[in-house]
Parts: C-alpha cells; structure tokens; sequence
C-alpha cells in the first residue's frame, strides 16, 4: 500500500502554492488567532441555531453516533457568510490566503459565497 504525505500546516508561501497544485487544498499556519477563531465559532453557532429556529436550516440528515444537542444529527450548511457578520469576513482578508486564491484563480476574481458545513 503506498502512503501519501498529505499537506501540513505551513505559512511557507511556495509551500502552500505546491500543496494547492498537488491536493488542491492547503493548510494555512496561523491563519487566525485562538481569539479569531472564537469568535467566528460562536458567530457561527449563533448563526446556525437562528437559521434552525426560523426554518432556514439547509441540512442533510446523516447518521452520526455522536449527536449531540448541538449538531441534531444533521450536516447544517450556513450559507451567505460574507453578509452575516464581520467575523467571518476576516477569514478573507488574509494574506496567504489572498496569495493562495490569485494562485489558483488569477489576479482577477469575485468570491460569490463563503460556507460552512457544520
């Protein structure tokens, strides 16, 4: 059986750059602070269980042996990011991740969403 050394996490722009052509995926060191990432998770909870009691909820119900009061059972998908809350839009305006997104789709482009499957 061969083994593939899956990306790892690296602020090493060439690095990132290489992980993305090959995996198309890379792994961003330190991208955000313990305090930004916080934030963004409980934006998000607050987020999700607003969708959730509102009807908005878009989940696909899956089979998971850990359910818990927070996750239902279900795949909860919170689209529309960028227009809900500050939060989330620094996940953007990084700049490896600027570097990384004009690598894989050059100098001109529009992000027309940003997701999260919970």
């Amino acid at each position: 059986m061969q083994t593939v050394d899956l990306p790892q996490a690296s602020s090493k722009l060439d690095q990132l750059k290489s992980d993305l052509d090959e995996f198309g995926y890379a792994v961003v060191a330190g991208a955000l602070s313990l305090e930004q990432t916080g934030q963004i998770r409980g934006r998000l909870r607050e987020q999700a269980s607003l969708e959730r009691r509102l009807g908005f909820e878009i989940a696909d119900h899956v089979y998971d042996v850990k359910q818990t009061s927070v996750d239902h059972g279900s795949n909860q998908w919170v689209y529309g990011l960028v227009n809900k809350g500050d939060e989330f839009r620094i996940t953007l305006d990084q700049p490896l991740v600027r570097s990384l997104i004009t690598h894989a789709l050059g100098r001109e482009y529009i992000l027309s969403d940003l997701t999260a499957h919970i």
